[in-house]
């Protein structure tokens, strides 16, 4: 599901941490994170629930939305993002139960 959205256009620029190089930015966002440090996450087993996962997509977004403004481009392309997997997300809960109801019966 992370590399699905990884592969997508619109998200190579949060593909990797914002370089120190950038003007301001570890001064502003306090807790920088990106698809690659959530990806690391994921892969050490760091995330013990599917909210904490969305927790860090959503830093993600509002990282991009307090940086570089809520309509920018990198803003609405982080939203997408949380949308994305979050309907994902939600999806796949609801049709699981769903398939576990039904082997039940």
């Amino acid at each position: 599901m992370l590399m699905e959205v990884y592969a997508w256009p619109s998200a190579v620029d949060f593909r990797y941490p914002v370089p120190h190089a950038v003007p301001d930015y570890h001064t502003i966002i306090a807790h920088p994170m990106s698809l690659s440090d959530i990806q690391r996450k994921l892969h050490e087993l760091h995330y013990s629930s599917l909210s904490a996962f969305m927790s860090d997509i959503r830093l993600m977004a509002s990282n991009a939305a307090k940086f570089n403004g809520r309509d920018s481009y990198l803003a609405i392309n982080a939203n997408k993002i949380v949308q994305h997997l979050q309907s994902r997300i939600d999806y796949d809960s609801t049709h699981q139960l769903r398939d576990l109801l039904r082997e039940l019966e």
